[in-house]
């Protein structure tokens, strides 16, 4: 042996993450790697804890304060010791002992060793066996052989249908369910006791004769097996759960599978007594497997196949296969197999050997065991007791109440940087459970043995392309945590469904048991309360004869007019409307049927109800900034509520592209992780919204606006109810679809866990409360909008300017003409008054009026002084705008109303009249989304006339008088009937022309309404020339005997004629142009 047999790497484990914590003796880790010995021995002059690894596993470990330490065991291949200060110096030294020629003068224990069944030449009945086993048995030996006998029975059929080691059978229990077992671990567990370990051959008594006490000997152990068990490597399914479904690429090892489509872990089993061979594979119909280059591969193969062999996709050989267990693949040398054809896999064997059933004899050897008598079993150190659900989110995923019990096993200090759990001297620990003060039993009913850590929760199954099954399901007992605590999970059951004894104090004890059946002295736990954490299941719809079509719970709006059962118009009460949500919750299932609400949570005692006015379901959020982090975009995204971590993974998010959502933390501003785009398309800014999944979607009790009521549940009523008042949704006609939110949860009572609602009618209800189940309330408001009418104020008449077109524009502005309250939706309508002055009929005293439906009714006016002025009016055929605008608004003209406008009111709205002679009447009225339109309205307080389309009386010339010498008078009479025109004077003086009248029209400048008539009419003489006018008001006038005359000064230049000519103008009308009046030329002397 040499130094290259040896391999030394030192660390200092300060250096270590802080995770790794350093515990008082080790500061610094030495490594040692050797090669092909059977011990090793380390000196050293500090203090140390050493330990030896052989096959991944820790075997044995020793502390000293210094000198030397001794490991004696076959195939160690490294070990590890750690100081407190670093060494200078030590020595290793490797010992390699002679395995043959040291053995002949040995003293031999036993021969001819064969597990008790139908395999030992002298065993063919559990008669038989009995014999055997009772000559194996020491004195003081007790075993149970009515459990032996069930033991050899499921042993004998797996020998015979040579099953192998490594794999499942099934066997079905008295209710008919399957289970799964490894019927060669079974046998191995019952070696843990030293009395089952006798009788089934794993361990023989050496009764010392010849041995010295305090002497060192060793001991070897021959064997005889199969080639092939040893040499053999099998990648199969015999771990994966039966069921599960596979990617279309995975792997088993080094060995890859590629499926053209998901395949699901099946079986196939033969008959057998009590127990079935259960041959786990898939049935991928097209395979193609992938491994390292060899000459031959086997596969447990049934059904027909057809086979290429290829190596780097060339073919080496293609046949064919009607396979019933084994085929060898030995065809030259391949890196590939293709199957096609109906046929079921169930796994592919490496290193099949030549002679697979030769037998070859391998011996094993325990080294320096000293005759002495050893001390009994040290108890365990620490131990720790907690409620399997408990209060954080984790272990609310554990179904079975109960607890969890977790101790180390002896006082060693162990390193927490090495990767290898500690070894134990002792072969198990026995434990047992304590009620309310009671007498220790047994937890598990049977015998309390554990061997190491037990878990009853369900762990999540971690599918996804490429999964290597072998590292997911493993097979091998190697320790993937090298934490020297063991924990043991115990699930408490009730006598019966919903008799769990929560709040019952429990205690427990743990003591230690070695190879040889000694017991250490027990160490208890303090006594803890058993809890309840687990919410029970959301409630679901009402329970129908069709219960496999049940939805969710059902929400309505109910009235007292309605036809309703006797309980829930009892819920109703004197209420006219209510809001009526039904659900159900399923009692227990009866046998072969789906688990049930009552089922999964028999505890629940009451319902809560609650209301919200948003959807939870939804979740809106705003980006704010965008990363490119390797291979996957960061995005800072405000949500609009809460989200656990990873509650939207899966999903997409549009962001100008659909990303997928791979992870983001919880919050309502958070980071989301979404894959680049294969594209190469960068995520943008922008608002989205995402569904939450279907067991959020109804949220947390505490995201809801509030507890509305409770219901009691009550033992064996399935479908509930409540009625929840109106008032929860605001209908009026300004939102006429009103969308709420209703839901109901369940929960019981367990008084440790705090309502999460801390205000409000019905809070602080302590128990464990579900998500809530929910569903959208849609309300209509099906009646009329209604509005309050204004009185009528004084009425103006709107008088609009003449127009010459066909149309006159009327502006109606509502900021001038509304009351204090306007309305969004409005319908304008207008009559005219003659049209409501003509309905009116007088008789006697008595006023009546009759509406579009030819009914006449009485009126009645609220001033006796008005019912009297309006009776006048009548009998004169005219009758004031006051009375028209009232009686229009209290009367039912509806076929005579015309509609102007209807839609959002805007500042004004424009209304082309007829250009004829008439007086208006104007109305509002208040719409809704729907259109539909307010019982009442408000009638605008005045009336607009639409004036005639009469010219204005033609004015006279009369006489023209000379004042001065260049001063004139000329006198303008017009007559007046309705109106007060105005008069336009056109006067000019004709300078060096034949005197001659001047031939003239009136020239207008159109649609200029808004200049005065002195800037659009011009007179157009024949010469080309136009004359401005000059306008004479009104009142600069006379009025005398209905005629209006002027007086008007007029310059006339010497040795010029003055020409003149006048038109009337009045609301934009022009009468007949009159002139020329002419006053002949003056000679200048």
């Amino acid at each position: 042996m040499t130094k290259s047999d040896i391999h030394v790497e030192y660390a200092d484990i300060a250096q270590f993450p802080e995770r790794v914590k350093v515990g008082p003796t080790h500061r610094h880790r030495y490594r040692v790697i050797v090669k092909e010995c059977n011990g090793v021995s380390i000196a050293a002059d500090k203090g140390m804890i050493a330990i030896a690894i052989r096959d991944g596993k820790a075997i044995e470990h020793h502390h000293f304060l210094s000198g030397r330490v001794t490991f004696y065991h076959d195939g160690i291949d490294e070990v590890y010791f750690y100081t407190l200060e670093p060494l200078r110096t030590f020595a290793v030294c490797l010992r390699s002992f002679k395995v043959e020629g040291d053995w002949s003068r040995a003293v031999q224990i036993a021969s001819g060793i064969q597990i008790p069944f139908n395999v030992h030449p002298e065993i063919s009945t559990a008669t038989d066996a009995r014999s055997v086993i009772n000559s194996r048995l020491t004195p003081g030996d007790s075993l149970e052989f009515g459990r032996f006998e069930r033991l050899f029975e499921a042993m004998n059929q797996a020998l015979t249908q040579q099953i192998p080691l490594g794999d499942i059978v099934q066997r079905h229990g008295v209710d008919m369910s399957v289970l799964e077992t490894q019927i060669f671990g079974t046998m191995f567990s019952l070696t843990l006791r030293p009395e089952w370990r006798r009788a089934l051959g794993f361990g023989y008594l050496d009764e010392a004769a010849g041995l010295t006490r305090g002497g060192q000997y060793d001991y070897r152990i021959d064997g005889s097996f199969l080639r092939r068990t040893l040499e053999e490597t099998r990648h199969d399914f015999v771990t994966v759960p039966e069921g599960t479904r596979l990617p279309r690429y995975f792997q088993t090892g080094p060995i890859r599978w590629f499926c053209a489509t998901s395949v699901a872990v099946e079986s196939i089993a033969h008959d057998g007594i009590g127990f079935d061979n259960l041959i786990k594979g898939i049935r991928p119909r097209q395979l193609h497997l992938e491994c390292a280059q060899t000459e031959r591969l086997t596969l447990d193969l049934f059904g027909h196949a057809e086979v290429q062999l290829k190596q780097r996709n060339r073919l080496v050989r293609e046949f064919s296969v009607d396979g019933d267990g084994r085929v060898r693949l030995d065809s030259g040398t391949f890196d590939s197999v293709i199957l096609n054809g109906e046929f079921f896999i169930s796994s592919v064997i490496e290193h099949t050997p030549d002679d697979e059933d030769s037998v070859e004899t391998l011996s094993s050897y325990v080294r320096a065991v000293q005759f002495i008598d050893s001390p009994g079993p040290i108890p365990v150190h620490t131990v720790r007791l907690t409620n399997l659900q408990h209060s954080d989110v984790a272990a609310r995923e554990q179904q079975s109440p109960g607890f969890r019990i977790a101790f180390v096993p002896n006082d060693v200090a162990w390193p927490p940087d090495l990767p290898y759990a500690p070894p134990f001297s002792n072969a198990y620990w026995r434990i047992e459970r304590a009620r309310d003060g009671g007498d220790f039993a047994p937890y598990d009913g049977d015998e309390g043995i554990v061997v190491g850590s037990r878990h009853t929760t369900e762990r999540p199954m971690l599918e996804g392309f490429g999964i290597d099954l072998e590292d997911r399901f493993r097979k091998t007992g190697i320790a993937t945590s090298h934490t020297q605590w063991i924990t043991i999970e115990d699930p408490i059951k009730g006598n019966k469904p919903g008799h769990i004894p929560f709040g019952d104090a429990f205690r427990y004890r743990i003591a230690t048991v070695d190879i040889i059946g000694r017991t250490s002295a027990f160490v208890a736990t303090p006594a803890l309360r058993l809890e309840k954490h687990l919410s029970p299941p959301r409630p679901g719809g009402p329970i129908t004869k069709n219960s496999d079509a049940r939805a969710g719970i059902l929400v309505s709006v109910i009235s007292a007019n309605d036809d309703l059962p006797p309980d829930i118009r009892q819920s109703l009460g004197d209420r006219s409307k209510g809001i009526l949500v039904k659900w159900g919750w399923a009692d227990f299932a009866l046998a072969g049927q789906a688990p049930t609400e009552r089922d999964r949570d028999p505890y629940v005692t009451e319902f809560r109800v609650y209301f919200r006015a948003d959807d939870y379901s939804q979740v809106s959020g705003e980006t704010q900034a965008i990363y490119t982090v390797g291979d996957h975009h960061e995005i800072e995204v405000t949500l609009s509520s809460a989200v656990d971590a990873d509650a939207l993974v899966g999903q997409t998010v549009d962001l100008g592209y659909p990303f997928r959502i791979i992870g983001h933390d919880a919050g309502t501003r958070i980071t989301m992780r979404v894959h680049v785009s294969s594209k190469g398309i960068a995520p943008r800014a922008r608002a989205f919204t995402l569904g939450r999944s279907d067991r959020e979607s109804g949220g947390p009790p505490v995201s809801w606006d509030q507890r509305v009521t409770v219901v009691p549940f009550v033992s064996r009523i399935q479908n509930y109810h409540a009625v929840l008042p109106i008032e929860l949704i605001t209908i009026s006609p300004e939102g006429p679809l009103v969308r709420g939110y209703v839901g109901v949860s369940a929960a019981d009572n367990q008084p440790y866990v705090a309502d999460t609602i801390v205000s409000g009618a019905h809070a602080g209800r302590a128990g464990n409360e579900s998500f809530v189940a929910s569903a959208p309330i849609l309300v209509e408001y099906i009646g009329r909008p209604s509005a309050e009418p204004v009185e009528l104020a004084v009425l103006p008449r709107v008088r609009l300017r003449r127009s010459r077109g066909d149309e006159v524009l009327y502006r109606l502005r509502f900021d001038d003409a509304s009351p204090a309250w306007v309305f969004d939706l409005i319908r304008v309508q207008r009559i005219k008054t003659m049209e409501v002055a003509r309905r009116l009929t007088i008789s006697g005293t008595s006023v009546s009026v009759m509406n579009d439906l030819d009914q006449t009714s009485p009126l009645l006016l609220p001033s006796p002084a008005d019912m009297s002025a309006l009776s006048a009016q009548i009998r004169t055929g005219k009758v004031e705008d006051r009375f028209l605008v009232f009686i229009a608004s209290i009367t039912n003209f509806e076929r005579s109303w015309t509609t102007v406008f209807a839609g959002s009111r805007a500042g004004e709205i424009v209304d082309a009249l007829p250009n004829t002679n008439a007086s208006w009447i104007y109305r509002v009225q208040k719409t809704d989304a729907k259109g539909r339109t307010s019982a009442n309205y408000w009638t605008l307080p005045r009336v607009v006339e639409v004036p005639p389309q009469v010219r204005p009386p033609t004015p006279e010339l009369h006489r023209l008088t000379r004042t001065e010498s260049d001063e004139f008078t000329l006198e303008v009479i017009v007559n007046v009937y309705d109106v007060l025109p105005s008069i336009l004077l056109f006067a000019t003086s004709v300078v060096g022309q034949t005197p001659r009248e001047l031939d003239a029209r009136l020239v207008v400048i159109p649609n200029r309404a808004d200049l005065p008539p002195t800037r659009t009419h011009r007179v157009r003489t024949h010469l080309g020339s136009f004359v401005e006018p000059v306008q004479l008001q009104p009142t600069d006038g006379t009025l005398s005997d209905a005629k209006l005359s002027w007086q008007v000064p007029i310059t006339n230049p010497a040795g010029a004629e003055l020409q003149v000519w006048a038109c009337s103008f009045h609301d934009g009308m022009v009468s007949t142009l009159v002139g020329p009046r002419r006053m002949p030329t003056r000679e200048v002397r």
